[in-house]
Protein backbone atom coordinates (compact mmCIF):
# COMPACT_ATOMS: atom_id res chain seq x y z
CA UNK A 1 0.00 0.00 0.00
CA UNK A 2 0.86 3.32 -0.53
CA UNK A 3 4.50 4.21 -2.13
CA UNK A 4 6.46 1.05 -0.98
CA UNK A 5 5.84 -0.57 -4.11
CA UNK A 6 3.51 -4.00 -5.48
CA UNK A 7 2.83 -6.86 -3.90
CA UNK A 8 4.82 -10.11 -4.31
CA UNK A 9 1.65 -11.80 -5.00
CA UNK A 10 -1.24 -11.91 -7.24
CA UNK A 11 -4.01 -13.02 -5.02
CA UNK A 12 -4.68 -11.85 -1.47
CA UNK A 13 -7.93 -13.70 1.17
CA UNK A 14 -8.47 -11.16 3.58
CA UNK A 15 -10.74 -12.95 6.70
CA UNK A 16 -11.48 -11.12 10.03
CA UNK A 17 -10.50 -7.78 8.18
CA UNK A 18 -11.59 -5.53 11.16
CA UNK A 19 -8.58 -2.43 12.28
CA UNK A 20 -9.32 -0.63 15.76
CA UNK A 21 -8.72 2.97 15.28
CA UNK A 22 -5.73 4.57 17.25
CA UNK A 23 -5.89 8.04 16.02
CA UNK A 24 -5.15 9.64 20.16
CA UNK A 25 -1.86 11.34 19.46
CA UNK A 26 0.88 9.81 21.79
CA UNK A 27 -1.31 6.83 22.33
CA UNK A 28 1.61 4.42 20.99
CA UNK A 29 3.79 6.20 23.57
CA UNK A 30 1.50 5.57 26.39
CA UNK A 31 1.22 2.24 25.24
CA UNK A 32 5.26 1.40 25.17
CA UNK A 33 5.42 3.28 28.58
CA UNK A 34 2.77 1.09 30.14
CA UNK A 35 4.71 -1.73 29.70
CA UNK A 36 8.19 -1.16 30.90
CA UNK A 37 6.22 -0.22 33.85
CA UNK A 38 4.34 -3.44 33.82
CA UNK A 39 7.45 -5.21 32.99
CA UNK A 40 9.49 -3.33 35.88
CA UNK A 41 12.00 -1.69 33.91
CA UNK A 42 12.76 1.73 32.41
CA UNK A 43 14.16 0.97 27.88
CA UNK A 44 13.14 -0.65 25.55
CA UNK A 45 16.73 -2.57 25.80
CA UNK A 46 15.62 -4.22 29.27
CA UNK A 47 12.63 -6.27 28.07
CA UNK A 48 15.03 -8.10 26.11
CA UNK A 49 16.78 -10.05 29.01
CA UNK A 50 13.99 -10.50 30.35
CA UNK A 51 12.55 -14.32 30.57
CA UNK A 52 9.96 -15.21 28.30
CA UNK A 53 7.53 -16.68 31.02
CA UNK A 54 8.30 -12.30 32.55
CA UNK A 55 7.57 -10.88 28.71
CA UNK A 56 4.35 -13.26 28.62
CA UNK A 57 2.82 -12.52 31.69
CA UNK A 58 3.56 -8.56 31.18
CA UNK A 59 1.75 -8.85 27.88
CA UNK A 60 -0.94 -10.49 29.51
CA UNK A 61 -1.80 -8.17 31.68
CA UNK A 62 -1.32 -5.15 29.66
CA UNK A 63 -3.50 -6.79 26.96
CA UNK A 64 -6.60 -7.80 29.66
CA UNK A 65 -6.35 -4.96 30.77
CA UNK A 66 -7.04 -2.49 27.74
CA UNK A 67 -10.78 -1.56 26.83
CA UNK A 68 -11.02 -3.15 23.30
CA UNK A 69 -8.36 -6.03 24.79
CA UNK A 70 -5.51 -4.40 22.07
CA UNK A 71 -2.50 -2.85 22.94
CA UNK A 72 -0.33 -3.88 20.13
CA UNK A 73 -0.59 -4.01 15.71
CA UNK A 74 0.04 -1.10 13.25
CA UNK A 75 -0.68 2.40 13.79
CA UNK A 76 -0.70 4.99 11.63
CA UNK A 77 3.16 6.10 11.74
CA UNK A 78 3.52 8.37 8.90
CA UNK A 79 6.04 6.12 6.89
CA UNK A 80 4.93 2.45 7.30
CA UNK A 81 1.68 3.31 7.65
CA UNK A 82 1.45 6.86 6.54
CA UNK A 83 -1.94 7.29 7.47
CA UNK A 84 -5.37 5.36 8.37
CA UNK A 85 -5.80 1.88 5.59
CA UNK A 86 -9.36 2.97 4.49
CA UNK A 87 -8.40 6.66 3.71
CA UNK A 88 -5.42 5.26 2.05
CA UNK A 89 -7.49 3.07 -0.08
CA UNK A 90 -10.01 6.37 -0.86
CA UNK A 91 -6.49 7.76 -2.41
CA UNK A 92 -5.93 4.64 -4.44
CA UNK A 93 -3.01 4.67 -2.48
CA UNK A 94 -3.05 0.31 -3.55
CA UNK A 95 -1.47 -2.10 -6.05
CA UNK A 96 -4.34 -2.80 -8.57
CA UNK A 97 -2.74 -6.09 -9.63
CA UNK A 98 -3.69 -8.02 -6.84
CA UNK A 99 -7.19 -10.50 -6.98
CA UNK A 100 -8.71 -9.91 -3.97
CA UNK A 101 -11.53 -11.80 -2.00
CA UNK A 102 -12.91 -10.33 0.91
CA UNK A 103 -15.21 -11.66 4.00
CA UNK A 104 -17.25 -10.04 6.56
CA UNK A 105 -19.41 -11.70 8.91
CA UNK A 106 -22.72 -10.33 9.85
CA UNK A 107 -22.68 -9.13 13.35
CA UNK A 108 -19.55 -7.85 13.78
CA UNK A 109 -11.57 10.43 19.32
CA UNK A 110 -12.71 13.32 17.39
CA UNK A 111 -13.82 16.60 17.14
CA UNK A 112 -17.50 17.73 18.84
CA UNK A 113 -18.78 18.85 15.65
CA UNK A 114 -18.21 15.08 14.37
CA UNK A 115 -19.20 13.55 17.43
CA UNK A 116 -22.37 14.88 17.24
CA UNK A 117 -22.75 14.06 13.70
CA UNK A 118 -22.01 10.23 14.53
CA UNK A 119 -24.18 10.55 17.59
CA UNK A 120 -27.30 12.24 15.97
CA UNK A 121 -26.37 12.17 12.25
CA UNK A 122 -24.84 8.65 11.23
CA UNK A 123 -26.69 6.41 14.50
CA UNK A 124 -29.83 8.62 15.98
CA UNK A 125 -31.27 7.87 19.15
CA UNK A 126 -33.60 4.80 18.85
CA UNK A 127 -36.91 5.70 17.54
CA UNK A 128 -39.92 4.27 15.73
CA UNK A 129 -37.74 5.87 12.63
CA UNK A 130 -34.30 3.41 13.13
CA UNK A 131 -34.55 0.52 11.36
CA UNK A 132 -31.58 -0.89 11.91
CA UNK A 133 -31.41 -1.04 16.14
CA UNK A 134 -34.03 -0.56 18.39
CA UNK A 135 -31.94 0.17 21.63
CA UNK A 136 -28.63 1.90 22.71
CA UNK A 137 -26.81 -1.45 22.77
CA UNK A 138 -27.64 -2.92 19.87
CA UNK A 139 -27.30 1.00 18.49
CA UNK A 140 -23.46 1.19 20.26
CA UNK A 141 -21.92 -2.05 18.48
CA UNK A 142 -23.56 -1.08 15.42
CA UNK A 143 -21.54 1.85 14.97
CA UNK A 144 -18.36 0.17 16.71
CA UNK A 145 -19.05 -2.92 14.20
CA UNK A 146 -19.72 -0.74 10.85
CA UNK A 147 -16.16 1.53 11.93
CA UNK A 148 -14.05 -1.20 12.95
CA UNK A 149 -14.35 -4.23 10.68
CA UNK A 150 -17.99 -4.42 8.82
CA UNK A 151 -17.24 -1.67 6.21
CA UNK A 152 -13.95 -2.31 5.55
CA UNK A 153 -14.35 -4.60 2.73
CA UNK A 154 -16.09 -2.16 0.79
CA UNK A 155 -12.45 -0.04 0.73
CA UNK A 156 -11.02 -2.82 -0.71
CA UNK A 157 -13.40 -3.06 -3.38
CA UNK A 158 -13.98 1.02 -4.54
CA UNK A 159 -10.11 0.90 -4.35
CA UNK A 160 -9.85 -2.18 -6.99
CA UNK A 161 -12.78 -0.83 -9.12
CA UNK A 162 -15.07 -3.25 -7.22
CA UNK A 163 -13.45 -5.58 -9.03
CA UNK A 164 -12.86 -7.99 -6.04
CA UNK A 165 -15.17 -11.17 -4.99
CA UNK A 166 -16.89 -10.30 -1.71
CA UNK A 167 -18.87 -12.53 0.73
CA UNK A 168 -20.58 -12.52 4.09
CA UNK A 169 -20.78 -15.16 6.28
CA UNK A 170 -24.37 -15.66 7.96
CA UNK A 171 -24.16 -18.63 10.02
CA UNK A 172 -25.28 -19.19 13.23
CA UNK A 173 -23.96 -17.41 15.06
CA UNK A 174 -22.19 -15.46 12.45
CA UNK A 175 -19.85 -13.24 14.71
CA UNK A 176 -16.55 -12.00 14.67
CA UNK A 177 -14.31 -14.66 13.57
CA UNK A 178 -17.14 -17.47 13.62
CA UNK A 179 -15.72 -18.41 9.90
CA UNK A 180 -12.34 -19.94 11.00
CA UNK A 181 -13.66 -23.30 11.81
CA UNK A 182 -15.47 -23.54 8.49
CA UNK A 183 -11.75 -22.76 6.65
CA UNK A 184 -9.81 -24.85 8.60
CA UNK A 185 -12.50 -28.05 8.88
CA UNK A 186 -11.52 -31.15 8.08
CA UNK A 187 -14.03 -33.87 8.63
CA UNK A 188 -13.24 -34.58 11.73
CA UNK A 189 -15.65 -33.47 14.90
CA UNK A 190 -14.77 -29.98 15.78
CA UNK A 191 -14.50 -27.81 18.91
CA UNK A 192 -18.52 -26.09 17.80
CA UNK A 193 -20.84 -27.60 16.08
CA UNK A 194 -20.12 -27.19 11.71
CA UNK A 195 -22.60 -26.77 9.44
CA UNK A 196 -21.30 -28.64 6.39
CA UNK A 197 -23.10 -27.70 3.69
CA UNK A 198 -21.93 -24.39 4.15
CA UNK A 199 -18.47 -25.38 5.30
CA UNK A 200 -17.80 -27.63 2.15
CA UNK A 201 -18.68 -25.18 -0.32
CA UNK A 202 -16.49 -22.60 1.10
CA UNK A 203 -13.76 -24.08 1.04
CA UNK A 204 -13.95 -25.09 -2.39
CA UNK A 205 -14.77 -21.34 -3.54
CA UNK A 206 -11.62 -20.28 -1.51
CA UNK A 207 -9.44 -22.66 -2.77
CA UNK A 208 -10.46 -22.26 -6.19
CA UNK A 209 -9.77 -18.60 -5.70
CA UNK A 210 -6.22 -19.79 -4.66
CA UNK A 211 -5.23 -21.66 -7.68
CA UNK A 212 -7.06 -19.57 -10.66
CA UNK A 213 -8.24 -16.52 -9.03
CA UNK A 214 -12.01 -17.19 -9.43
CA UNK A 215 -14.00 -18.45 -6.73
CA UNK A 216 -15.91 -21.14 -7.86
CA UNK A 217 -17.87 -24.14 -6.47
CA UNK A 218 -20.09 -27.03 -8.48
CA UNK A 219 -23.31 -27.18 -7.50
CA UNK A 220 -23.91 -24.08 -6.38
CA UNK A 221 -24.55 -20.02 -7.16
CA UNK A 222 -21.83 -18.43 -9.13
CA UNK A 223 -19.51 -15.89 -7.47
CA UNK A 224 -20.01 -12.81 -9.14
CA UNK A 225 -17.97 -9.55 -8.97
CA UNK A 226 -18.56 -7.12 -6.50
CA UNK A 227 -19.35 -4.67 -9.54
CA UNK A 228 -20.56 -1.02 -9.43
CA UNK A 229 -24.28 -2.10 -7.73
CA UNK A 230 -22.33 -4.33 -4.64
CA UNK A 231 -23.00 -7.56 -4.75
CA UNK A 232 -22.03 -10.14 -2.37
CA UNK A 233 -22.23 -14.16 -1.78
CA UNK A 234 -24.37 -15.25 1.04
CA UNK A 235 -22.91 -18.13 3.08
CA UNK A 236 -25.81 -19.42 5.09
CA UNK A 237 -28.78 -18.90 5.59
CA UNK A 238 -31.66 -19.03 3.74
CA UNK A 239 -29.40 -20.23 1.11
CA UNK A 240 -25.75 -19.60 -0.79
CA UNK A 241 -26.54 -17.29 -3.30
CA UNK A 242 -25.60 -13.66 -4.33
CA UNK A 243 -27.04 -10.95 -2.76
CA UNK A 244 -27.21 -6.80 -2.41
CA UNK A 245 -24.31 -5.96 -0.40
CA UNK A 246 -26.60 -4.30 2.66
CA UNK A 247 -23.23 -2.49 3.70
CA UNK A 248 -23.02 -0.41 0.70
CA UNK A 249 -24.27 2.66 2.26
CA UNK A 250 -23.32 6.38 3.17
CA UNK A 251 -22.31 5.36 6.96
CA UNK A 252 -19.74 3.53 5.30
CA UNK A 253 -18.30 5.95 2.81
CA UNK A 254 -18.34 8.45 5.79
CA UNK A 255 -16.35 6.42 8.06
CA UNK A 256 -13.68 5.44 5.18
CA UNK A 257 -12.81 9.47 4.92
CA UNK A 258 -11.33 9.08 8.50
CA UNK A 259 -13.27 12.60 9.15
CA UNK A 260 -13.54 11.54 12.68
CA UNK A 261 -9.69 11.09 13.32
Amino acid sequence: MASKGPFHSIKQLFQVLAKPFCPIVGHQDEVFEAFLDIAGVISLEKPKALSSEALRVANYIQTSGTQWGISYGPKTDGSFVPEQPGQLLLQAASDKSVKVTVLHTTLPSASDTYIDYIAKGLYPPPSSTTKDYTTNLERTALTIGELCSACNPNYLARALHNETYNYFFSQSPAIHTADIVYTIYDGSNPIVPVNTSIAIPMQKYLTSFAVTGKPAADGNAQFELYGAGGSVLNLGPPAIKMLNNPLNIERCVWWQKGLNL
